[in-house]
């Protein structure tokens, strides 16, 4: 599973920015409908997304730059182990 963390925008008409350039192409879409605002500790999981031979994406939000400290980014991380955990996915 591919795991990348997405940053809420400081402003509400203003889209999430995702950490990954090729990907943020790839879900321009689900970033302008807000499907991925960036919140702190969002968590979304794109089963069966095939990206650059990732079967599965895992997206958490990181929040605010404003907001961010040691301890969210901490959390943000650990949200992200459990959302893998979940997908149940097996080492090859």
């Amino acid at each position: 599973a591919l795991v990348v963390f997405s940053k809420a925008a400081a402003e509400k008409d203003q889209n999430a920015k995702l950490t990954h350039s090729d990907l943020a192409k790839t879900l321009a879409e689900a970033v302008s409908e807000k499907t991925i605002t960036g919140k702190h500790l969002e968590t979304v999981v794109y089963r069966e997304f095939n990206f650059h031979n990732f079967r599965h994406l895992v997206i958490v939000g990181l929040g605010k730059d404003a907001d961010m400290s040691h301890e969210t980014v901490r959390q943000s991380v650990a949200a992200a182990y459990e959302a893998v955990q979940g997908l149940k996915v097996q080492e090859t």
